[in-house]
């Protein structure tokens, strides 16, 4: 569904993007993931990340691997950086995003009730050396969560 899901975004802007979606060997492919858990990442990687790009391509890498008892899912994109991106927000009603995202950390906050192993998220801008190049978004979501299943 995510990969619909962006092919569309790119019809949608003309190619201005590319994306890749990686899965490590081994992970299991038949893993369900709770969809709104990794959406509102990739939506703000690409409107307030890649289609903010004063220059060049955007470009969005998503990948699915598994670290012992942990699945985890990178989102990156190659934008201004998240202070950008909230920059960008700050300047126009960017209220959508930030439900998007306040949705997917209350959706996290109810994965974790009574659980031993929670959901977690870390994100960073990416650097080269001093220059902001993108952000990394990083779920690390425990395998022993009840909502995945394997199908």
């Amino acid at each position: 569904m995510l990969q619909q899901y962006l092919q569309l975004e790119q019809l949608r802007f003309e190619n201005k993007f590319d994306f890749i979606i990686k899965l490590n060997e081994g992970l299991n492919q038949l893993l369900e993931i709770p969809s709104m858990l990794i959406y509102p990442y990739v939506e703000a990687a690409l409107y307030q990340g890649v289609l903010l790009k004063k220059e060049g391509r955007g470009e969005i890498q998503i990948r699915f691997e598994q670290d012992n008892h942990y699945l985890l899912v990178t989102v990156m994109d190659n934008g201004e950086g998240k202070d950008a991106a909230s920059n960008f927000l700050a300047k126009r009603d960017g209220k959508e995003f930030n439900n998007t995202i306040n949705t997917a950390l209350q959706h996290i906050d109810l994965l974790n009730y009574r659980q031993s192993q929670k959901v977690s998220v870390e994100q960073h801008n990416i650097y080269n050396e001093t220059t902001i190049v993108g952000t990394k978004v990083i779920l690390n979501i425990p395998l022993s969560i009840e909502t995945l299943k394997q199908v």
